[in-house]
């Protein structure tokens, strides 16, 4: 994917070619010993305690699925499909809140819609380390709909904190994130393919039925949690990779 002129040469070399994702610095990002959020947890329900308390201070309704994004605000992110899904999935029954900054154009369309929808969204044009935290742990989704993404790092946080990503499935992020099926309890977040607004409403769906499924979103908030994407698991493949050598 996304080869720019390399494809030949890759696919060539392909039985030479290893990958190894990003690993993620657990004692920085860990809700069990964050000192940036509202109460550090290990289960589902202290994280329900940080949703309360960051749906307040954000003058967000709690009741709702919160949707979080940080990121850098931009088409390569997928604004330009959020943008045209925005008013259905408000309706749909999702609040959403953004940190980052990026292209003026979507600060002013984002800003619109939160003043559209005060009590549903909060749109941050900033950086905010504390902030950033919080959304990690106190939002139910976080949401990824990248055009391209060579590894990305916010799903992997998102996991940690019991985040459950909804992802487009594009490069690290179709290799970190595997959808979820309520039958067998397999996946650790919602995954779609195409880069649209409508194949991005069908995730979101799909996943709002299954926040409406207490009992089920519980278990999959904490199978994320669980999840282990830090630097000692990537560290033990660059070590297996060059005891091959």
């Amino acid at each position: 994917e996304s080869g720019f002129g390399l494809d030949g040469v890759l696919n060539k070399r392909r039985n030479s070619l290893v990958g190894i994702i990003n690993g993620i610095d657990y004692s920085l990002w860990n809700p069990e010993n964050d000192s940036l959020i509202y109460q550090k947890y290990n289960n589902f329900n202290g994280k329900q305690k940080n949703k309360a308390r960051l749906t307040e201070e954000c003058n967000i309704d709690c009741e709702r699925p919160l949707i979080g994004m940080v990121t850098r605000i931009a088409d390569q992110k997928g604004f330009d499909i959020i943008i045209k899904a925005f008013d259905d999935f408000i309706d749909m029954g999702f609040s959403f809140l953004v940190l980052g900054f990026g292209d003026e154009h979507y600060h002013n369309k984002l800003k619109t819609f939160e003043s559209i929808y005060p009590d549903k969204v909060s749109v941050n044009i900033k950086f905010d380390n504390k902030l950033a935290h919080r959304i990690y742990a106190g939002c139910d989704f976080f949401l990824m709909p990248s055009q391209y993404e060579p590894c990305g790092l916010g799903q992997l946080i998102s996991l940690k904190y019991g985040t459950v990503p909804i992802v487009r499935k594009t490069g690290g992020l179709a290799d970190t994130i595997t959808d979820f099926d309520p039958d067998t309890l397999s996946g650790n977040g919602f995954v779609f393919r195409e880069h649209s607004s409508k194949d991005l409403l069908k995730a979101l769906s799909k996943s709002y039925e299954i926040y409406c499924n207490k009992d089920v979103f519980k278990r999959l908030s904490e199978k994320c949690m669980d999840c282990n994407f830090s630097w000692e698991e990537s560290a033990k493949k660059y070590k297996q990779l060059y005891g091959s050598l």
